[in-house]
């Protein structure tokens, strides 16, 4: 398993996707419920690009979320389908708190106002993305992650911030222990 894991420069270690729909076939139910475990055992988190399909293979690994974040963008189309996977979550018993909602405002004007769609989702959003198009085509395109080409942008002060929240305590550094700049960054921020 290890020899399949890419290493990132960044020190993140990346299971790939199949790289076509044949290779993706081949992974079953077996497969994922054996990894998953090994995988959290190995390594402090594990975070899914999960397709939006729902097919038995994802909701196998939102079985072993400890967190799921549901992706939006403020339209009409998107708020449905988060609506029905909302409705999904609550039917397969996932806590409220296991979910998350990211809205992504992928519009430089216009879109749904943020209030309109937490009332159609009857609960808040967690985290806004702005509209930041040539710091995300950048971030893709080059592989370098927002929080190491552009710590000091707007959009990787709130993902800094939103993933702190979501970091287990233990994870946190204790009094006297060296922390990342990342860390330094979102304590100075938060005034924690």
């Amino acid at each position: 398993m290890e020899s399949s894991l890419y290493r990132h420069p960044t020190g993140v270690r990346i299971l790939p996707a199949p790289m076509n729909s044949e290779e993706a076939e081949t992974i079953s139910d077996t497969h994922v419920n054996g990894i998953l475990p090994i995988l959290k055992d190995r390594y402090p988190y594990l975070v899914a690009d999960l397709a939006s399909d729902l097919q038995e293979v994802t909701l196998i690994t939102l079985d072993h979320a400890d967190q799921i974040l549901l992706v939006l963008a403020p339209e009409l189309a998107s708020v449905r389908a988060t609506v029905g996977a909302l409705d999904i979550f609550a039917s397969l018993g996932y806590p409220d708190e296991k979910i998350k909602l990211v809205l992504n405002w992928t519009f430089q004007r216009r879109g749904l106002p943020q209030k309109n769609i937490e009332a159609a989702l009857h609960r808040p959003i967690d985290l806004v993305l702005p509209f930041a198009p040539d710091l995300f085509i950048s971030a893709f395109n080059q592989g370098i992650p927002l929080v190491v080409s552009t710590p000091d942008s707007d959009v990787t002060a709130r993902i800094e911030d939103f993933t702190f929240h979501l970091t287990r305590p233990e994870r946190l550094p204790g009094p006297g222990e060296k922390m990342t700049p990342m860390l330094a960054r979102v304590r100075k921020r938060l005034g924690v």
